[in-house]
């Protein structure tokens, strides 16, 4: 709908003051900031009450790649995931082993990007991804309180966010400083995706051709990430395989005010987590 700020009167009118000339500049100045579609609005809207997976990383369940090789160490120890990309040159994918079998999708993480990675480094998830990476999308964060989202084509990249002289990349004022976690959630239902960092919505977006896909961590060159936990929960009623039900939180239908309940829970046992390993950081610096 077109907003309009004149009028063409039948006659002649008076000057209008100098007063009311500022009223109805500012006037039509907050409706043109009230327009819709010039701020990010989220177009995901389901309930996400039943956990189908988690992984604290207490203890190694093979469903994540340990390695120590020329180019990685991979560890899962003292309840995170350690993943340290020694390579500088080149990013790795580390996959999750369990496959979802649930729409709608609710994917949660906490995930830390260490101080003593280089300047060029870079982590976050991918989700979605396609079989031979023939589609897919990543969220990355790097050492610079920034982000970006890219869909992966065949092999090839396109920017869903900032642009190519930024490589994508653009600020994120929810970010926290490098050594400290960020809390990376993903919303997907009907085709289209909401992508947040620390509560705060960064991007909301459609897309027609998956149905469903692997996802894991994006480790970049340089890169030492903590993972601190990961899962997925969805809506009430996804069936899931016999050979899924290992990785259920809750195997057995349960009221959705007692499952709404349980979710809070989970959430703030993992916040409290994640804030102890936070002030656990903080005194070694202040140690150091």
């Amino acid at each position: 709908m077109n907003l309009f700020c004149s009028f063409e009167p039948r006659t002649k009118p008076r000057m209008p003051s100098s007063f009311f000339q500022t009223f109805l500049v500012l006037f039509c100045t907050h409706l043109l900031l009230l327009t819709p579609g010039r701020a990010i609005s989220q177009k995901v809207n389901a309930d996400f009450s039943d956990v189908v997976f988690t992984d604290d990383f207490s203890e190694d369940k093979g469903l994540w790649i340990v390695k120590s090789d020329a180019d990685n160490l991979f560890l899962i120890q003292n309840n995170e995931y350690l993943l340290k990309r020694i390579n500088k040159e080149t990013e790795m994918a580390v996959t999750c082993k369990w496959k979802n079998p649930c729409a709608p999708f609710e994917l949660k993480t906490y995930l830390k990007l260490d101080k003593i990675s280089g300047t060029r480094s870079y982590a976050g998830v991918f989700f979605m991804m396609q079989e031979n990476k023939t589609g897919g999308f990543l969220l990355e964060m790097n050492t610079k309180k920034q982000v970006r989202i890219r869909q992966v084509i065949h092999g090839n990249y396109r920017l869903i966010t900032g642009s190519p002289e930024s490589q994508g990349w653009i600020p994120a004022s929810s970010a926290t400083s490098n050594g400290t976690y960020n809390l990376i959630r993903i919303a997907y239902a009907e085709k289209n995706y909401d992508v947040y960092l620390n509560e705060t919505l960064l991007k909301s977006f459609t897309e027609l051709a998956y149905k469903n896909g692997d996802f894991g961590f994006i480790v970049g060159p340089g890169a030492v990430v903590h993972a601190d936990f990961i899962s997925v929960s969805t809506v009430t009623g996804c069936a899931l395989k016999e050979e899924d039900k290992k990785t259920e939180v809750q195997l057995k239908p349960i009221a959705p005010d007692t499952a709404s309940m349980l979710r809070r829970l989970q959430d703030e046992n993992q916040r409290l987590k994640s804030e102890n390993r936070i002030l656990r950081d903080s005194l070694n610096q202040k140690n150091n």
